[in-house]
């Protein structure tokens, strides 16, 4: 019994024990946990899922209810910000503080709410730094502890997200880069992560922050490039190469493929600035960088993989492709320019002999292995900077330096293309360069789409039949082609297709723009400048397909305009985003070359008076359709934004047909009792009261990107009036966009007062001033 006894008491003094020591803790616990940092947490916490209800109202639609609601959470989540840092930033440590700003910035960053991410987040912790900073230079702000203290990764993380914050917003607001004031936003940001990169290249451990900045400056500097500022984007697609040549992590295999791209981007930015040898010299010393490691790995002791055999592969036909786009046309051109004839290759010919048949055939099959490479290598040298698919033309050659050899060789390589393509039975749904890295004969559907676009655009037109009539069979054929990849297909050919027949007219028209360009040059009238917004504005001067006749004038090929017309709505109804995203040009220059052609048959037309000629014209009813089209097409494309002034003019004109259309059928003595006639006016009266409507905010829309109305040094041709241009006989006058909407308030004012009735006065001004205010 006694030992039972002290047993139990042993047992009961250590549950004893444990329970007061459990108590401890929990005290510990409980003291440790600042209620003011768990109310920080929390308020925190609750302002990340006022974030989530925010872009729920942001994704809905766009009704000017919906933009309301918008701008008031908006509105509201600024301010709950802005109250919670002044509310807790004396109440918390510096870090909890600080790790809570880049919480919520990222989380900001991440449902694309860059406004409060920038301003109340990323911005903010860059002032308190910089506030507690002993002098201005970047090391002392930033990384006042040195490139080993633990905050180094969440400083650069806050640099890195504030400059790509700053990026989308520019780009929200300007995306085809109009403004010089946003390429210099896009070049400051690149500047910022280009000095935090060059602080952190001597530390090693730091490789992955680098590789980061890299990724973002390609990024940036990328949009640059498509845009056509190459020149801008060059200093820093070099600066990241040579981040990733002065890190030995980053010269690894595991990197091999990024720098591929960085060496390929670099030369193609050399060949849009028309220096081809610089791009095949940069081209080579990436190879010899790229062999120095092919050595390391052959002397190091692990076995090689698939991998890594893929990714030299993948950079050696890359960076080979570049060679041979400038080797191909400079092995043929002459040392000395002799002016004598030369007979040239005839193309049909030389299809009838054995492959290789050409100097240009020759040298593909000794550099490259596979029909996947080769005609890869064909395609690049085939593309030309900065030439857009519908407008076709010969290739370009210059005269002075050997041009009939060089004419040769772009035909050489379009027999060559179509030889490859010949060869194959069917086409691989695989992308071109995943075919040409592993060396197979296979050819892509993607890589036969873009020789079709090339030989269209280089009026190559019986090889393009030719391949035509191969990738339409396929796309029958071919069930396992996605849809939506299919669909593209198609479009992209109907496109081309619909744009054949007006290919003559094209070049004739801009030939003559030209020639009239250089003659007002050399000592004719003052004309504006080629880079000039107006130059779009005059395409389509004197094209011969707008006749006068007895009847009224008339377009004499305008079925050839509504296909085209028909294909871009198809596309439009049909299109997720894709197809703009990736033939965007092709739909633009559809879409102005049909503006430029209703605009010169509407030149005619600058009053009321001077209508008569249209309204009894025989296609008047094509017209009116081909410019309803076109209206919903140049929202769609926002191509207010590229020519306004065109635009604007056409619609506007568009809507006083309408209204001279409705008003014969009103005033006609056989339709007075016809019901069905009246309201066939009604709806073409209203047709032109909403088309005024929507270009009048387009229109208003383009002057707040410009900032017009602020800044006349923004675009000063589209702000002011060419007197030359005034005193000529050409009906056709340049004016302003404030002029224009002018007078489209006044078409409107007349429109509105015709479908209400002269009796409900106050009823048309009340819709003219709720509907169409600007």
């Amino acid at each position: 019994m006694t030992t039972k006894d002290s047993t139990t008491e042993g047992d009961t003094t250590s549950q004893t024990t444990t329970r007061l020591r459990m108590i401890k803790v929990a005290k510990g616990k409980q003291e440790k946990a600042d209620p003011v940092e768990v109310s920080f947490s929390q308020e925190v916490k609750r302002l990340l899922g006022y974030v989530d209800k925010t872009v729920k109202i942001t994704d809905g639609g766009k009704t000017k209810k919906d933009k309301d609601n918008e701008s008031n959470a908006q509105a509201r989540l600024s301010n709950a910000i802005f109250n919670l840092w002044n509310q807790y930033i004396n109440r918390v440590p510096k870090s909890v503080f600080s790790s809570k700003l880049i919480t919520l910035g990222d989380y900001l960053f991440q449902h694309e709410d860059y406004a409060n991410a920038k301003l109340h987040c990323y911005d903010y912790y860059i002032k308190l730094l910089k506030s507690s900073a002993i002098s201005s230079d970047f090391c002392d702000i930033f990384f006042p502890g040195g490139f080993k203290s633990p905050n180094v990764a969440e400083v650069c993380q806050v640099i890195i997200g504030s400059g790509l914050s700053s990026y989308h917003l520019a780009i929200a607001k300007d995306s085809y880069l109009n403004e010089s004031a946003t390429v210099d936003t896009l070049i400051t940001v690149m500047r910022e992560l280009q000095t935090l990169s060059q602080h952190l290249i001597p530390h090693e451990r730091h490789y992955w922050i680098v590789f980061n900045c890299t990724v973002h400056i390609y990024t940036i500097a990328k949009h640059l490039h498509d845009r056509g500022y190459s020149k801008s984007a060059l200093e820093f697609f070099v600066w990241c190469c040579v981040c990733v040549e002065n890190m030995v992590p980053l010269m690894t295999l595991k990197f091999l493929a990024w720098r591929g791209t960085l060496y390929t981007t670099v030369c193609y930015c050399y060949y849009d600035m028309n220096q081809p040898q610089l791009a095949e010299l940069f081209a080579r010393r990436g190879l010899q960088k790229v062999h120095q490691l092919a050595k390391i790995e052959e002397q190091s002791l692990s076995e090689p993989t698939i991998e890594s055999e893929t990714n030299f592969r993948v950079v050696t036909v890359k960076l080979s492709t570049v060679i041979f786009k400038n080797i191909v046309f400079e092995s043929r051109r002459p040392k000395k320019v002799i002016h004598r004839p030369k007979t040239r290759q005839n193309l049909r010919e030389l299809q009838a002999l054995p492959f290789p048949r050409t100097p240009t055939e020759k040298l593909v099959l000794d550099m490259f292995e596979g029909r996947g490479a080769q005609l890869l290598a064909v395609l690049e040298a085939l593309t030309v900077p900065g030439r857009r698919t519908c407008i076709t033309g010969p290739p370009p050659v210059d005269s002075a330096e050997g041009g009939d050899s060089l004419t040769e060789v772009w035909g050489e390589l379009i027999l060559a293309g179509f030889e490859l393509i010949s060869k194959v039975q069917t086409f691989s749904l695989k992308s071109q360069i995943d075919l040409a890295k592993s060396g197979s004969k296979e050819i892509s559907i993607n890589g036969a789409i873009r020789f079709l676009k090339l030989a269209f655009c280089f009026e190559f037109w019986d090889f393009y039949k030719l391949v035509h009539t191969r990738v339409i069979n396929f796309l029958q054929q071919q069930k396992d082609i996605p849809i939506k990849e299919a669909v593209f297909y198609r479009q992209t050919i109907e496109l081309m297709d619909s744009m054949m027949d007006i290919a003559d007219v094209m070049r004739t028209r801009r030939r003559q723009s030209q020639a009239s360009y250089a003659i007002e040059k050399l000592g004719g009238r003052t004309s504006p400048a080629p880079n000039s917004s107006r130059r779009t504005s005059t395409r389509g001067s004197n094209a011969p397909q707008i006749e006068a006749t007895s009847s009224g004038i008339k377009i004499t090929n305008i079925s050839s305009y509504i296909i085209i017309s028909e294909t871009l709505i198809n596309i439009m109804l049909n299109d997720t985003g894709a197809f703009v995203a990736r033939q965007m040009d092709m739909l633009v220059d559809a879409a102005l070359d049909i503006l430029a052609t209703l605009r010169e048959y509407y030149g005619k037309l600058t009053s009321i008076a001077s209508i008569k000629s249209y309204v009894y014209s025989e296609n008047k009813d094509d017209v009116l359709l081909l410019s309803s089209r076109i209206h919903k097409i140049c929202i769609w494309l926002k191509i207010y934004e590229i020519d306004p002034l065109l635009v604007g003019e056409v619609i506007l004109k568009t809507a006083m047909m309408n209204e001279a259309c409705a008003g014969k059928m009103e005033v006609s003595l056989f339709n007075r009792a016809n019901t069905e006639m009246k309201n066939r006016a009604t709806d073409m009266l209203n047709e032109a009261k909403v088309m005024l409507e929507e270009c009048g905010v387009e229109l208003e829309r383009v002057r707040t990107i410009r900032d017009i109305a602020l800044r006349s040094e923004t675009d000063v041709d589209i702000f002011t009036v060419d007197p030359s241009l005034l005193k000529s006989g050409n009906a056709t006058h340049w004016i302003s966009i404030g002029d224009l909407q002018i007078d489209i308030v006044s078409v409107y004012k007349r429109i509105c007062l015709k479908i209400y009735g002269s009796s409900e006065n106050s009823k048309a001004f009340y819709i003219l001033r709720k509907e169409y205010s600007f």
